[in-house]
């Protein structure tokens, strides 16, 4: 069967992300998951009831429980909530205790033969419901890490004890996770408001591919709320996508550009780019028409706005 390949030129659309958003408890991640379009809040944590807006939601006690989820079990949702993840890959690793006790070390724990097998349910998991069309927002308690470091203080390196932030999921398995989420948010209270921070800092961990800015929460009160999550989401997906077109753009015009033979020619693709909305791209644009212009001995000509050919020849 032959490969299926996709060029550096095409466009990958994205229609579907996988969140994770982490806090202190009380800080409302679950009441702010439910803001997401159509929700179902798959409830490891048996906390759905202190939801202050509780939609639909599956009580899980065991793996099985949701393992055998289907399409027409979710035609009528958009979302997915796990709460919280933490609890999900617990659920998960009682599941490979139970039936394969052959990955179970004495202590009790899971061998590596074993979280090599959480791995690999955890994330076929995710495919499954990426795969139905549905958004994942995992939701994870905050854990604080101390350790010690050593800072350069001038002359001498002195240990200073730091307190990181990250969310609350055991050992090796915060690092498949982290490299499964599209987008990690924390929590964190700045006088009396919630801030919703995808950016990674120097204590908190973060991951933002949508390059959102630190988010005001609004009050539950407030009619912004209702649907906040929803746009966050909308939004992401709107810059992602606009990423990938400016991307088959760019390329589409770096091959028009090594094209060019005639000031005329240049003319065109300058009014070209012009017209484009993405001001990153049109300054990308227009440095590939410069040196292209500057390889076949053009000018500019302000008044004009046109290319003209100098009398100066390469091939004199």
């Amino acid at each position: 069967m032959a490969l299926k390949i996709t060029k550096s030129t095409d466009t990958i659309k994205v229609e579907n992300l996988k969140v994770l958003v982490y806090g202190q408890p009380s800080s409302g991640k679950t009441t702010l998951s439910f803001t997401s379009k159509k929700a179902l809040l798959l409830d490891f944590d048996n906390g759905a009831y202190r939801s202050g807006n509780r939609g639909d939601s599956v009580q899980v006690d065991t793996w099985s429980d949701v393992v055998g989820i289907s399409e027409e079990d979710l035609k009528v949702y958009d979302t997915i909530i796990i709460d919280t993840a933490g609890q999900m890959l617990n659920c998960i690793s009682n599941h490979i205790k139970a039936h394969h006790p052959n990955s179970v070390k004495r202590d009790g724990d899971i061998s590596i033969q074993g979280y090599g097998m959480l791995k690999s349910i955890f994330e076929s998991y995710m495919s499954k419901l990426i795969a139905m069309k549905k958004d994942v927002i995992m939701i994870a308690h905050d854990r604080e890490i101390s350790k010690e470091i050593l800072v350069n203080n001038g002359y001498r390196k002195t240990k200073e004890r730091v307190t990181y932030i990250q969310p609350d999921i055991s050992g090796g398995s915060l690092q498949f996770v982290k490299r499964a989420m599209d987008l990690m948010g924390y929590i964190s209270f700045d006088g009396g408001n919630r801030v919703l921070d995808f950016n990674p800092s120097e204590l908190t961990i973060g991951k933002n591919s949508a390059g959102l800015p630190p988010l005001n929460i609004p009050n539950i009160t407030n009619t912004e709320f209702e649907a906040f999550l929803d746009g966050v989401l909308t939004r992401s997906k709107e810059y992602i996508n606009q990423q990938s077109l400016n991307g088959k753009s760019f390329f589409d015009f770096k091959k028009k550009i090594s094209d060019i033979e005639s000031p005329e020619m240049c003319d065109a693709l300058l009014s070209e780019a012009d017209k484009l909305k993405d001001e990153g791209l049109k300054r990308q644009v227009k440095i590939l028409l410069l040196d292209k212009s500057q390889e076949l001995n053009l000018a500019f000509d302000k008044i004009s706005g046109k290319f003209f050919q100098t009398t100066q020849n390469k091939e004199a």
